[in-house]
């Protein structure tokens, strides 16, 4: 990972860790709309470091190397 992608994806974190003090009500339950944006940017996060790990992965050559070996 990149540099600029390592800084995207912990500006990302932050933000939803600053999320949730911002949209809770004054009885500090979670209103709908917050908890919904909350669970869709950590699955978008998620899908995030998935693909970015699925990419090193597939990069590198790992899987041709095992594929010519046998």
């Amino acid at each position: 990972m990149t540099p600029a992608e390592a800084s995207a994806v912990g500006t990302a974190i932050k933000a939803v860790g600053e999320l949730g003090p911002a949209v809770r009500s004054q009885t500090g339950k979670w209103s709908r709309a917050a908890r919904w944006a909350r669970t869709t940017a950590m699955i978008l996060l998620t899908l995030m470091l998935f693909s970015a790990a699925y990419v090193l992965i597939f990069s590198r050559g790992v899987v041709e190397d095992t594929h010519r070996r046998n």
